[in-house]
């Protein structure tokens, strides 16, 4: 691939990635921390553990690390997540992740899996049919 070709890819992510940002809402660490209600010293410490647990995911964003909120419940995970976390394929990335979640999915009745959280068997029957192979 040329560098022109590749240049104009890598302006198109960055512009993608950009409207996440801004159209999704987003949670810094210390946000996350005040929701949770949680007491400690470090308020980053929890969406840490949260993340190191597979429970929630964040991007990278600009130097900064966004957590999409559509992961939380009343400034917890939703279970839904590191369930779904768990069956997509290992090979895709943060911000892969992130635009599956708010992606329609034809597994889901065109509906994105944030939408659709509180039905958890669909959500992982679809994300296990993200590493399936395609066949035609």
């Amino acid at each position: 691939m040329n560098s022109p070709t590749r240049g104009a890819l890598a302006l198109d992510n960055l512009e993608l990635r950009d409207r996440f940002v801004s159209e999704v809402p987003q949670l810094t660490s210390a946000e996350i921390g005040a929701q949770a209600g949680l007491k400690t010293k470090n308020p980053y410490a929890t969406a840490a553990r949260w993340k190191k647990a597979g429970n929630i995911f964040s991007v990278q964003h600009r130097g900064k690390e966004y957590f999409p909120a559509f992961q939380f419940r009343e400034g917890r995970p939703h279970p839904t997540i590191k369930k779904a976390l768990g069956a997509l394929p290992p090979r895709l990335s943060a911000w892969q992740r992130a635009f599956w979640f708010m992606s329609t999915n034809g597994w889901l009745a065109d509906k994105a899996p944030a939408d659709m959280l509180d039905d958890p068997q669909s959500i992982i029957a679809a994300a296990e049919r993200e590493g399936e192979e395609v066949v035609g």
